[in-house]
């Protein structure tokens, strides 16, 4: 048996209903409080998690610990969540833009309380940026590049979690778009929607070579056949050209990204002062839900 790697999407956030104007919004009242729940209660692996790893933008943390609570158990040393850059969101929009390391570190007070460890070692100060000379621009070869380093990264902690618990699981928290990139499956992106996975959504994938390099660097993942009936019941398989003209679609709107990314002044667009019908979650709002779950 092999360790696998189940990735998650963040749940619903302010952007999912308001527009990528907001800057790196964090989850959003009813919808992303109860798929926060939900999360908790339909993720069946938490006593086999051995890493968490998650995007450093504000929704996917948020998902971590307000999702994840209470299907994990409390560890002392805390659950470490290890903030890895090349996870983050595809698009340079201000909601696909995060913010300073040292902005971050202070975001989340109500973390360790619920069992949690924010691990930014793997940040540089300004590890949001995605100008152009960056490795994080959306250019369709970056993107690309990026999905790469972080299996690569994914397939060393799995090798370490083998070691010791060859049926370990590590979380992914991440993003619809940058899911398809991370997996190599890009099966429902179309012209309309850059992603098929639902927020909250969760699918389980293995290394094809985990003992050894895998020739190309590359470090495939592959579905497991659990997670692929699960989500696939009923539909037909998809052709390799099926599957090439698919990725091509995702590279155009790459490009797109690529050519609209304008977004350079982290201070342009303040959450503070805004009026809206939908809020975001402050540790203390979610803290409380949090803790009617965890034990």
């Amino acid at each position: 048996m092999a360790p696998t790697i189940d990735i998650i999407r963040h749940v619903v956030a302010e952007h999912n209903i308001r527009g990528s104007w907001i800057r790196d919004p964090g989850i959003t009242a009813g919808s992303g409080w109860r798929q926060c729940e939900s999360l908790a209660r339909r993720y069946p692996y938490g006593d086999r998690v051995t890493h968490i790893v998650s995007s450093p933008m504000k929704r996917t943390i948020q998902t971590v610990i307000f999702g994840l609570a209470a299907a994990l158990p409390r560890r002392r040393p805390v659950n470490k969540i290890i903030l890895l850059p090349e996870l983050q969101e595809v698009n340079a929009t201000p909601s696909g833009t995060g913010r300073p390391k040292s902005e971050l570190e202070d975001m989340f007070p109500a973390a360790e309380s619920l069992g949690f460890n924010l691990d930014a070692a793997l940040l540089a100060e300004d590890w949001y940026r995605k100008d152009s000379d960056t490795g994080f621009a959306p250019a369709p070869a970056k993107v690309e590049e990026r999905a790469r380093r972080a299996r690569v990264f994914l397939r060393d902690l799995a090798r370490e979690a083998a070691r010791t618990r060859p049926d370990a699981h590590v979380v992914v928290m991440t993003h619809g778009e940058f899911a398809h990139w991370l997996t190599d499956d890009f099966e429902g992106v179309s012209e309309l929607f850059n992603t098929d996975w639902g927020n909250g959504e969760f699918r389980s994938y293995q290394f094809s070579c985990l003992d050894d390099d895998d020739g190309d660097g590359r470090a495939a993942l592959v579905e497991t056949r659990e997670s692929a009936a699960l989500r696939r019941a009923g539909m037909e398989e998809v052709s390799a050209a099926k599957k090439e003209e698919l990725k091509d679609i995702a590279v155009v709107r790459a490009r797109r990204h690529e050519q609209h990314a304008a977004w350079e002044d982290e201070e342009e667009e303040e959450e503070e002062g805004w009026e809206t019908d939908t809020r975001s979650y402050s540790d203390d709002d979610l803290v409380a839900f949090s803790m009617q779950y965890a034990s």
